[in-house]
Formats: C-alpha cells, structure tokens, sequence
C-alpha cells in the first residue's frame, strides 16, 4: 500500500468517525434561569417588621445610655445654675449693705467687697450641654444676670463703690454659646432616605405602632482602614485595605433576642492597590470606600435578613435537557423540554405558581426511561440521553416538593457512567435540594404552628 492510498484510507476514517460521533443520540443540555419567592430558611410567627440602623459605632445600649446620662445632666445643669445665682444674689446683697456703710472709709469698703468677691462660688459650666439646650440656658442665665444690674441700680451708692461692683458683675457675665460647625472630616452617613429604599424587606410589612412585629438592628461599625503589602507578580506592592463590620439583632414582640451575629462576610477586609497613585488619590479612594462600604454593606446586611426571615426573589440557573438524534423520534421529549422551560421562566415568581404540569411532564420522561440501555450507545435512550432526563425529573421533583424522590433519583443517577460535569451537576443539585427541603419543613412547622 503505497502512502497515498493510506493517506486516503485515514481520511475516510476519521470522516466516517466525525459522521457517527455528530449524529449519535446525545442529551442537548440547555441553560435556564428560574426567577422564584425564595421560602424563608428562618419563618416568623409575623409577617410585621420595623428596623433601626446604627451608624460609625453607634450601638443601642450606647444610644440608651447617652440619652439617659445627657437627661441628668440638663436637670443637674438646671439645678446647679439656680443654685449659684441663689447664692449670686444673696452674696449681692451682702456687697450692697458694704457699699452703703456709713461706718466703712472708701479703701475699706473696696478692701472687703474684695475680700467678699474673691469668695463667691464657682459658676457651673454647661459644655456637655447640647447648642440649642445652651442657648436655652443662656437666655434664662441673661435674664437672672440682667435682675442683678437692676438689683445694684436700684440700690442708693457712691458712684465710684457702684462702678465697682458693677465691673464685677461684668466678670460673671453669662457666655453666649457657638453652634460647631460639622468637620469636613466627619465620618459619612447614610441618609435615611437611601436606608429607607434598601430596607425594604419584600413579603413582610414594615408597621411602626403595631406591638406585634419582628425588630431588626443592624449595626454598623465605623469605616476601617490600614495600608499592607502584598506579593503580586513577584513584587511587593502597597495596598489599602478597608472594611465595615455589621452586626445584626433580630428581637421579637417581647424584646427577646432571637437571633445575632455578624452578616456574613463583612468582617473581611477588601484591598486596593495604590503603589502607583498619588498621595492624595489615595485620599480620595478612601473616601469613595467609605461612602460604598456603607451602602454595599446595608445591602448586604438586608439580603442577609431577607434570606433569613423574608420571601425574596431570587434567580437560579441549571440545565434542563432534550434529546437529538437523526435516526429516531424524540418530539415528546422535546414537547416536555418547552413546556418545563415555559414553566420555570414564567410561574415561579407568581405568589401562587401553578406547577401542576409538571407532574405530566415527568411522566413522559419516566416513560422514556423504561426503555434506556446503557450498555449500547446507539440506543435510543443510551446513557447519555437517559443522563439528561434524569436530571430534567430530579429538578422537577425538588419543585414538587418531593425531596426524597429527587434524592434518590440522584444515587440512581450518580452510578451510571457520567462525565466530570455531570457528577459536578449532583452535587450542586443536593446543596440544592438540601437547602429548598429545610426550608420547606421549617415553613410547613410554622404554619402547623399557627
């Protein structure tokens, strides 16, 4: 055989293979995204909510305990501030009867109003005070001050012993406050109107007054940064890390903690790399971090508690599959595969899905694999084919609620001859089913419950 004729003998071969390869029967997997009412993994006994969210640290019992010590100390300041101008005008009156003495030269009169003044109390100072609390202070301090002039005006002295006391009224004279201007450095804070849009927990109600609700606080700890290195390409390069830690309460309608922690994942730190930027982009990405990490992190923080407690729609993608084959009949099959698509991209985000279909449509499939031989790859339901209409009941049946027929189409499944894909396939089909089943019974309890 010359090299020509085997050149073309290989040809022929390998055209022959390709031909046989390219119209065996095979499974056609195809992707479909499912957009469904996630159950809650955690059902309340309410579907009523309200919430509050702390800020940069702040903390409910931090909170608590600073209106109540900044209430005492207003009635302290109330009751000092009296009581020192009790004191002010009594200590007035003595410097009066002096200023009036027959008996007293001038230079006696100066030495012990003097000697009287340096005795008078310590004025209570209101700095711990709030600005408009303050100036409420002022103004009533202002008035007792102005009682003292007319008190001394009204007294019959020398002009030169009145000049005098009244230069020492003036040293008493109350202060007028000044409101802080807020730092430009002031940490940022999400305005209540961006946290009122992201804390909008869908499937349950938000009510302010009802006593019968569920609590939630979410805690958000100040905005956090270091600068690092790390190796990159075989160099070191500077980084800057940030983070926004958030804690989480859910209380119940008697005020008894039901669960806390930390949302998850917010307590690692995120990196940015700034070995070629300037100093004061620096500066800048760290605040266009601290404005994000508060948002993304409220964002997080309500999925977190929507998963947990609420009914949110979430979007899940898997494979469902059709058989194609040039030398047998697959349209039932097929039919099944377009109306399992119809299904689960149009009813599972309704309230009420109408998934009784899907019941005929396994059906068809279990038929179709009554008749599966894999030991011959050129059945028409051979391994590869029955491997898809498998899968196809198995994410029917979790939808059904039917658990353990899903669970134990996946064994029968995982013994026949798959690909690596395939197996990958099972084990994300029973996290699946594993989390769909708990939260199913957990949801039927309640219910049972009420």
């Amino acid at each position: 055989m010359n090299k020509r004729s085997l050149l073309s003998l290989v040809s022929t071969m390998a055209l022959l293979l390709s031909f046989s390869t390219t119209h065996a029967q095979r499974a056609v997997n195809r992707n479909v995204y499912c957009k469904f009412i996630q159950l809650p993994s955690h059902p309340l006994n309410t579907l009523k909510y309200n919430y509050i969210v702390y800020q940069n640290g702040e903390t409910p019992e931090g909170e608590v305990e600073e209106e109540q010590d900044y209430e005492t100390v207003k009635k302290a300041y109330d009751l000092n501030i009296k009581y020192y101008y009790d004191r002010m005008f009594k200590l007035d009156k003595q410097l009066f009867e002096i200023g009036t003495s027959k008996e007293l030269s001038f230079l006696k009169k100066q030495l012990k109003i003097g000697s009287l003044h340096a005795k008078r109390p310590a004025k209570p100072k209101r700095t711990n005070l709030g600005y408009p609390d303050q100036m409420e202070f002022y103004v009533m301090e202002m008035k007792l001050h102005d009682a003292r002039i007319d008190s001394l005006n009204n007294v019959d002295l020398k002009m030169l012993v009145k000049a005098k006391l009244n230069a020492l009224m003036d040293e008493t004279i109350p202060v007028k406050p000044y409101q802080k201007k807020i730092s430009k450095t002031a940490p940022y804070r999400l305005p209540d109107a961006i946290i009122s849009e992201k804390m909008n927990i869908r499937g349950l109600e938000r009510v302010y007054d009802d006593p019968k609700k569920i609590f939630f606080e979410i805690a958000m700890s100040e905005f956090e940064t270091k600068k690092g290195k790390k190796r990159s390409m075989g160099k070191d390069v500077s980084v800057l890390e940030y983070r926004r830690v958030v804690g989480y309460k859910v209380l119940d309608e008697n005020n008894n903690i039901i669960a806390e922690g930390l949302v998850p994942s917010t307590d690692k730190w995120s990196e940015f790399d700034i070995s070629t930027i300037k100093a004061s982009e620096v500066k800048k990405k760290r605040k266009e971090f601290e404005k994000s990490s508060a948002e993304y992190n409220l964002i997080y923080a309500k999925d977190f508690l929507a998963a947990r407690y609420g009914y949110p729609i979430e979007n899940r993608g898997f494979e469902l599959s059709y058989a194609k084959g040039k030398k047998f009949d697959y349209e039932k099959i097929k039919e099944a595969y377009e109306k399992a698509v119809n299904i689960f991209e149009n009813e599972f985000s309704k309230d009420n899905p109408d998934v009784s279909e899907l019941k005929k449509l396994i059906a068809t499939w279990e038929e179709e694999l009554k008749a599966a031989d894999y030991s011959y790859k050129k059945a028409r339901i051979n391994t590869s084919v029955a491997t898809g209409l498998y899968f196809n009941i198995i994410q029917c049946s979790v939808w059904l609620n039917e658990f353990d027929k899903a669970e134990k189409l996946l064994d029968e499944v995982s013994k026949l001859d798959l690909k690596s894909k395939s197996k990958r396939k099972i084990d994300i089909c029973r996290d699946f089913i594993k989390d769909r089943k708990q939260r199913y019974d957990a949801n039927s309890k309640m219910l049972a419950k009420n």
